[in-house]
């Protein structure tokens, strides 16, 4: 996945990056339901936080700043949280699409 030129690799048939995704995507709910703040500026700015936590926990440290985001836009960390959930969803469907090939026909073996 390519974000302002700079890859993104997502394997979710990796176990260490799923371990890393589980955990990420955990805290960051986890993050968002402790927010609080006195301001709207204060709130933008402890959802960005997780957001950037979020992608430093995924890949690796310092990600994050690599990536070159507007750091005081929300909308650009949610679309990139909602293009790498996207991402993970899109490869697990075609794992478990790979997957059923592999899985015995269980109305096959009864008529048997």
């Amino acid at each position: 996945m390519q974000v302002n030129g700079k890859e993104l690799n997502i394997n979710l048939l990796s176990v260490s990056f799923s371990e890393r995704f589980e955990n990420a995507l955990k805290t960051l709910k986890e993050g968002a339901d402790h927010i609080k703040a006195d301001s709207l500026a204060e709130s933008l700015r402890q959802q960005i936080d997780c957001v950037k936590a979020f992608v430093d926990n995924v890949f690796s440290p310092g990600t994050y700043q690599s990536l070159g985001l507007d750091p005081d836009d929300l909308s650009v960390h949610y679309d990139l949280v909602d293009h790498i959930i996207e991402e993970v969803d899109l490869q697990r469907q075609k794992a478990v699409t790979r997957f059923d090939k592999y899985r015995p026909n269980r109305a096959a073996r009864r008529a048997k």
